[in-house]
């Protein structure tokens, strides 16, 4: 039987059966760059979520401060 290709994998496929050493190269050479490029980007969403969790976890801290100094103040005016 038959793989199931994509038709982009199929045609990936013929061309690289038609393609030159020095096409190939090329190819390779552009893979590895997109291929940094994505590592890079993957690192930079990482750092980002990383400073977005820290931010949240500062935020809610400074609610809960917020929240208890108001509940301390209702009940020293309850007295």
């Amino acid at each position: 039987m038959y793989p199931n290709f994509t038709g982009f994998q199929f045609l990936s496929i013929l061309y690289q059966a038609q393609a030159s050493p020095v096409e190939l190269e090329k190819l390779r050479s552009e893979h590895a760059h997109c291929k940094e490029q994505f590592e890079q980007q993957r690192k930079r969403i990482n750092t980002l979520a990383e400073q977005i969790e820290s931010q949240s976890d500062e935020i809610l801290a400074i609610k809960l401060e917020a929240l208890t100094a108001s509940l301390c103040e209702k009940e020293a005016i309850s007295l």
